[in-house]
């Protein structure tokens, strides 16, 4: 049988028409699961195409006979699911989501029991982030640490708003990935872009953070806490000491440690630390091909091993960790293009 034509055809993942060998690996990428093949009357056969853009995992996938498939607990991501074809079902922990091409997708949070119900000829495409990734986002937008897993709403409108908007985004990213010439064979652009999507989910979606990340928008920054921001975001990379963002503030040293404790709640020292983590970590998930020295000075870290202490802190695992994860994710991609 020929194969059909998916999205992200550059990037061939697997297509297979035996269920055991597709539960394992499947089983590989999520971890253990049960699954169950609904019509057997059906051939079976799931075709998928898979690639990395920056900290995003992309997969699109194809299944000719439906399917269910029930894990005691997710794996460690946040995924973010478009129907293209044919309906589907969600259910984790109380929540339920229905999938419909054009209407409706689903976002699912680690850590839960999840059941996903495919009807026959589904296609769709999924947008998978590790949970590391999405803590760091959020604690740099709060400026302290979480104090609970996040938790995002399951079921999610495409018709419009910002899960439409979401929807549109991973489309470009899917069509752009295709291209050879495409601005995502930069991996800094394809870092950014990432980033993008991932501070959208965090902004736009409902979840149990949502009524923090919205406080600032009902008080607005103080002038001093937006320069220093400022400031921070373009000489991060840079030894910036407390004296150079008072100078920059306009205010006193009391004034402006008030303010950011006010509006971040912390420091401004322990938000911009914050920060250079959060960069350090999306530029190893995403520059396999650099050492973790470089990164960790091109972030502002002027000392190895305070930043590997702070590192692992954050993320509950070492920089060099994360770098050997994105090298294997690198590698399994590139052997993907060559079969």
């Amino acid at each position: 049988m020929v194969p059909v034509r998916l999205p992200l055809g550059r990037f061939p993942f697997v297509h297979t028409h035996s269920f055991e060998e597709a539960l394992c690996i499947q089983a590989r990428i999520t971890g253990p699961l049960q699954a169950t093949q609904l019509d057997r009357r059906r051939p079976f056969e799931w075709q998928a195409n898979r690639t990395l853009v920056g900290s995003l995992n992309i997969m699109v996938g194809r299944y000719q006979a439906g399917v269910c498939a029930e894990s005691p607990h997710a794996p460690d991501l946040y995924s973010f699911m478009v129907p293209l074809t044919s309906n589907a079902r969600l259910e984790q922990r109380g929540q339920s989501a229905n999938l419909a091409p054009g209407r409706s997708g689903a976002l699912t949070s680690p850590g839960l029991p999840t059941k996903v119900i495919l009807g026959n000829d589904f296609c769709g495409l999924n947008a998978a982030v590790r949970d590391t990734t999405f803590e760091a986002a959020l604690q740099a937008l709060m400026g302290a640490p979480c104090t609970a897993p996040l938790r995002f709403q399951a079921e999610l409108d495409l018709r419009s708003g910002p899960a439409g908007g979401l929807a549109r985004l991973l489309d470009y990213l899917v069509q752009e990935a295709n291209h050879l010439e495409g601005a995502l064979r930069s991996p800094l652009v394809a870092a950014r872009m990432s980033e993008a999507f991932v501070y959208s989910l965090l902004m736009g979606l409902p979840h149990n953070y949502a009524s923090s990340l919205r406080a600032p928008t009902a008080a607005p920054r103080p002038r001093c806490v937006a320069h220093v921001e400022d400031y921070m975001a373009a000489h991060a990379h840079e030894h910036v000491a407390v004296a150079d963002l008072v100078a920059v503030s306009g205010v006193s040293a009391r004034s402006l440690f008030a303010a950011f404790r006010s509006h971040r709640g912390c420091s401004p020292m322990a938000f911009l630390r914050a920060r250079r983590l959060e960069r350090a970590h999306t530029q190893l998930s995403a520059t396999p091909q650099r050492s973790v020295a470089e990164v960790a000075l091109e972030c502002g870290f002027e000392h190895l091993g305070r930043f590997s202490g702070a590192y692992r802190q954050r993320f509950g695992e070492s920089p060099s960790e994360t770098l050997r994860r994105a090298r294997g994710s690198d590698a399994r991609a590139d052997l993907t293009r060559t079969t």
